[in-house]
């Protein structure tokens, strides 16, 4: 049980590391969520998740952390099945694009398919 826990070790929290996510990070789009990602050479094989809801969408902070539940929720039960790559750590930032509030469902499928489609492209790209 304890392997679907949402550890500390999996948050990207460092500044340094969005920034750079930002700045030069691969993006693809799965509405309502986009998705920022980047591989990080580093000794151990790691995904490292950042949420995000904009406050320019979503005036109220509950409305916020509503969506930052139900995304966190998602990844937590997609996390035992998302897959790594050796000797690379993976870096992504989620963005909710969306101004309305979708249920939770629709956010774990299309969360999904978003984390499928990068594990795609990484693998294509450090083969």
């Amino acid at each position: 049980m304890k392997e679907l826990g949402f550890l500390k070790a999996h948050r990207l929290s460092s500044k340094k590391d969005i920034e750079h996510l930002i700045a030069k990070g691969n993006s693809c789009i799965e509405f309502p969520l986009r998705f920022l990602w980047t591989c990080v050479p580093s000794e151990q094989s790691a995904v490292r998740v950042a949420i995000s809801v904009p406050k320019k969408r979503f005036a109220h902070a509950v409305d916020r952390n509503v969506l930052k539940r139900r995304i966190r929720e998602a990844f937590r039960l997609q996390f035992s099945s998302t897959q790594t790559i050796p000797s690379f750590e993976i870096h992504i930032l989620i963005v909710y694009v969306d101004s309305t509030i979708h249920d939770f469902s629709l956010l774990d499928t299309k969360l999904s398919k978003g984390l499928q489609k990068i594990y795609l492209q990484t693998k294509n790209i450090h083969v």
